[in-house]
């Protein structure tokens, strides 16, 4: 048994590292991190050092502190170079450095053949290998990486379920339209769901509607939706139902869809629940209604004023003192939490703000950027080059002439950084929306000819523009409408 005053007694180390891998993929990375830390600083399973060391860089990783998985990584190279390989390659491709990435990975399956290597190990590194191809669109060769990394998978001792390898896996057959593989691996990932696991059956929900929007029918969109609703509202907690709920409104609204009534009746019956919800829960949660409530056709926004009142009164008065509680909390290899929470303040404090201060909003995008510098987090720092031109694009039009010509210059400022950076994420599959954006952006001020070019760059990724949010989604066709000679290879939603 370990020592007393851990967060919790295991009977061995096989036990533990199934909770550790249950809280990971929870995404519940803090306390899985914590738990293995105190393990390894109290000495607890000392045989087991080096995994848990290797697990301590993991989930660092995840958390997107890069500096500190690489110090960790150092010692690692030295004791397990295998491990090195695969979670270096796995770090390289969170910070979108692609051809370094593969290197590394290739080198770890040639490393595969000693018999000492354990499946799961296995498993992760044809999975990490199969995603690098797939950047690279060596489609047949994604396939035979994905497949190994699947009997690797079953014929480990691997308990957890390990969505990305069977959601990769059967994607992989959708694209190639085998239609028999598809439906039986499919069938395989959905008798494995317990639906007492919030988080598998959010999984699996969000992935078939992933699916099906790869077929381009809105409405089959939004009867998965609906229907999913109906059957799996019944085995949810109470909690859990409300976060369903909100994710449903989202869902439906990103399909086309903007109010349902039974979801949005159920969501104002228990709108003090949401109130009373932890500080996180209960911004994101707020979030999601009103954003719904103000795009809503007017018959259905008046049904729901009251609600929609006392939703904007927390936007204005609590909104941004739950996400600075939520900041102070963080511990700090939080990275990824701590920008996205950031951006939130941005967001709070532009929406719901007496006056609309630019010089603040773009000073913490910049902070922002130099956080996502300092943690080598490249695909993340392109990300706010493009947030910054999104933020200037609400001043081009602005009578004051000063600021609408400060913002047009950022607007190519940032584009071009951008643009500058992306050569180096290959086929990440953050790249087909950084192209949309850029097209967008480059649109907006004018620069047609280099925005049909980013635009058919968009388009030859082949992805569904309905994978994308209602903004992105937005932007889109109002360059088809507008840039008539840009070839119309995606049609118009149904």
């Amino acid at each position: 048994m370990l020592k007393q005053g851990l967060i919790k007694d295991f009977a061995n180390y096989n036990e533990f590292k199934s909770h550790i891998d249950m809280l990971i993929n929870e995404n519940n990375n803090r306390k899985a991190y914590e738990l293995v830390n105190e393990v390894y600083e109290k000495g607890v399973f000392a045989e087991q050092k080096a995994d848990l060391l290797f697990n301590k860089a993991f989930i660092l990783v995840l958390c997107g502190d890069i500096p500190a998985a690489n110090l960790i990584l150092l010692e690692i190279k030295q004791k397990d170079y295998l491990r090195y390989c695969y979670l270096k390659s796995l770090m390289l491709l969170e910070q979108g450095e692609v051809i370094e990435a593969k290197l590394l990975c290739k080198e770890a399956i040639d490393m595969l053949a000693d018999g000492n290597v354990n499946n799961t190990l296995k498993a992760a590194i044809y999975n990490n290998y199969g995603a690098i191809k797939r950047m690279e669109g060596s489609m047949e060769d994604v396939l035979l990486s994905y497949q190994k990394s699947y009997e690797f998978y079953i014929n480990s001792n691997d308990k957890a379920i390990n969505h990305c390898i069977y959601q990769n896996l059967i994607a992989l057959y959708q694209y190639f339209n085998d239609t028999d593989n598809f439906n039986k691996y499919m069938r395989i990932y959905e008798i494995l769901i317990s639906p007492d696991n919030i988080h598998d059956f959010f999984e699996i929900h969000n992935f078939k509607l992933a699916c099906l929007r790869q077929q381009e029918d809105k409405m089959l969109q939004v009867k998965q939706i609906i229907t999913g609703y109906h059957e799996n509202k019944e085995k949810l907690s109470e909690h859990q139902l409300r976060i369903f709920e909100c994710s449903t409104l989202r869902m439906l609204f990103n399909a086309g869809i903007l109010i349902i009534n039974e979801v949005m009746d159920s969501i104002e019956h228990n709108l003090e629940y949401y109130l009373n919800m932890t500080p996180r829960e209960r911004y994101f949660c707020c979030k999601e209604i009103i954003f719904t409530l103000e795009y809503s056709e007017t018959r259905a926004f008046n049904r729901y004023i009251d609600m929609y009142f006392k939703l904007n009164k927390y936007q204005f008065e609590k909104a941004i003192r739950d996400i600075e509680c939520c900041i102070s909390e963080l511990a700090e290899y939080q990275v990824y939490e701590r920008i996205a929470l950031e951006k939130e303040k941005i967001f709070i404090t532009k929406e719901y703000a007496d006056i609309y201060d630019f010089q603040f909003v773009y000073n913490t995008l910049l902070n922002i950027r130099e956080m996502c510098a300092r943690h080598n987090l490249l695909i993340l720092e392109i990300e706010v080059d493009l947030n910054i031109a999104d933020e200037c694009l609400t001043n081009i039009e602005s009578s004051d002439i000063q600021l609408k010509e400060m913002c047009l210059g950022l607007i190519d400022k940032h584009v071009r950084l951008a643009k500058s950076k992306l050569h180096k994420l290959c086929r990440h599959p953050r790249v087909s929306e950084f192209y949309l954006l850029i097209a967008y952006y480059q649109f907006a001020i004018n620069q047609t000819e280099a925005s049909k070019e980013y635009l058919q760059m968009f388009e030859r990724t082949g992805i569904n523009i309905a994978n994308y949010s209602f903004m992105l989604q937005s932007y889109y066709y109002e360059m088809k409408r507008n840039l008539c000679e840009c070839r119309n290879v995606i049609a118009q939603p149904k």
